[in-house]
């Protein structure tokens, strides 16, 4: 998805209107697919009003995560948004859901190193917003990702999604309405990579908040460790994009330092549910 979102920035269009686009198709095609169901839309006082604190969070994840690849490279644009794991834990160390131990202190230290040296000993090379984008984007993930859960257990995880993308859809198109911006791609590859996004976004959306409704915080984190390695493989094959020794030793430190600390707390938070003997 963020690989073909930045083709289609190079094709003419922009960050806003690709998340317009994919929020919008959303909305209308698993609304289109309920009412053909005959399923009546319903969600509790509190769902319902937890679809706009989410769709303000969803819209600045992806506004965000998509927007510093306009500005920097793919793979430095992923490595920074996939620290969103170490904000989960430290929210959910904060609210008291799962305890920070030393393992998770000690992961944080580490992914933190690696994240300096797969972003060089200098800015200077790097667009700041890109940076801000990217951090913006995990930390938005990280609080979505925290407090998400209980609403998708507590409601239909599809009325869900189709109430948070319609939110986002409107928003958009309020703000683009009164500020211009709105860019459809002017090339075939274009148009091509923002149907591809758009068709990537159907299914990632649904299957990740549905995972939040099913495990807990800490576990959904795990399942997204292959996404960085799959985004730099992206980035390297399809646009070319090298990282330096220095940035692959960074990223692989971010990588295993996510790995080691969902792996032991899911682990930890299976021995602490066993059964006593």
């Amino acid at each position: 998805m963020t690989t073909q979102s930045r083709l289609a920035y190079d094709g003419g269009s922009n960050t806003l209107t690709v998340v317009l686009v994919r929020a919008t198709t959303f909305a209308v095609l698993f609304g289109v697919f309920l009412i053909f169901r005959g399923q009546r839309a319903r969600l509790s006082r509190s769902g319902f009003f937890a679809t706009l604190w989410m769709a303000a969070l969803l819209m600045v994840m992806s506004a965000g995560y998509l927007g510093a690849v306009a500005y920097i490279p793919v793979s430095l644009a992923a490595l920074i948004f996939y620290t969103f794991p170490f904000y989960v834990a430290i929210l959910a160390s904060l609210t008291r859901r799962e305890p920070m131990t030393r393992t998770k202190a000690a992961a944080l230290v580490v992914a933190f190193a690696g994240l300096v040296l797969a972003l060089g000993p200098s800015l200077d090379d790097l667009n700041w917003r890109g940076i801000a984008c990217g951090l913006a984007g995990a930390l938005a993930m990280g609080t979505t990702v925290t407090f998400g859960g209980p609403v998708m257990r507590q409601n239909d995880p599809l009325v869900v999604n189709i109430c948070t993308n319609a939110w986002m859809a409107l928003a958009l198109a309020a703000y683009m309405a009164a500020t211009g911006g709105f860019a459809l791609p002017t090339t075939g590859l274009g148009w091509y990579c923002i149907v591809g996004a758009t068709l990537c976004y159907l299914v990632a959306f649904t299957a990740w908040l549905l995972g939040l409704r099913l495990v807990d915080p800490i576990r959904v984190a795990i399942l997204f460790n292959i996404e960085p390695v799959v985004t730099i493989a992206a980035a390297w094959i399809v646009l070319g994009e090298r990282l330096g020794p220095i940035q692959l030793l960074g990223g692989s430190l971010v990588i295993a330092a996510i790995v080691a600390m969902t792996v032991l707390g899911a682990r930890r938070a299976a021995i602490a549910t066993r059964p006593a003997p």
